[in-house]
């Protein structure tokens, strides 16, 4: 009876030493959630015709990709990816509805971004601001660099992003907002 009673005294110990353990891991993760969501930002953006749309991750970085903006690609459908699904539905005649089904599927894959055959749509970046760190990565976000979390911190997966639009545009990718850096964002038109 004690052998069985010390058993499982030990094994509670064990257990409760390893759920501690596996609980500052993730807790761990939790504050460093940038190195969770570090894979999305290296993730060039693939050919629309051949992009993965198998998870909420997949459709995050489509929508982010093409200019429609889903919040964090984090896997999480929330209001913004809802917002941002509805207004990829819209723009392509389909019924907004914030579910991606097949048609829907089938319109991402098809989906070039221009209003004609051979025409871009521009945006309009010449009002941005880019007076902070979070208007810096709202920027890149809209712009299709996923910055990661939109948190106002300046962290690894930022300076990525500031370096994939720098290459974009031409300057030398030192992921440092400069003014030149700043003018190019403001004439940035995706096109």
């Amino acid at each position: 009876m004690l052998r069985g009673i010390i058993k499982y005294l030990l094994r509670l110990f064990i257990g409760s030493i390893f759920l501690v353990f596996v609980g500052q891991t993730e807790a761990h993760s939790n504050n460093h959630m940038h190195s969770i969501i570090r894979y999305d930002v290296n993730i060039s953006c693939a050919e629309n015709a051949v992009a993965p749309l198998n998870s909420i991750k997949d459709i995050q970085t489509f929508l982010n990709c093409n200019g429609f903006s889903p919040g964090p690609i984090d896997g999480v459908s929330g209001s913004k990816t809802k917002a941002a699904i509805k207004a990829f539905q819209t723009k392509n005649g389909l019924l907004s509805d914030g579910i991606v089904g097949s048609k829907t599927k089938a319109a991402m894959r098809s989906y070039t971004g221009c209003e004609a055959a051979s025409t871009c749509k521009a945006r309009d970046n010449t009002g941005a601001s880019l007076d902070s760190v979070s208007d810096i990565q709202t920027y890149l976000s809209n712009n299709g660099f996923n910055p990661g979390i939109i948190d106002g911190k300046m962290g690894s997966y930022t300076r990525e992003a500031i370096k994939a639009f720098q290459r974009k545009v031409g300057l030398i990718p030192d992921g440092t907002v400069g003014s030149r850096t700043k003018s190019s964002m403001r004439s940035y038109t995706g096109c």
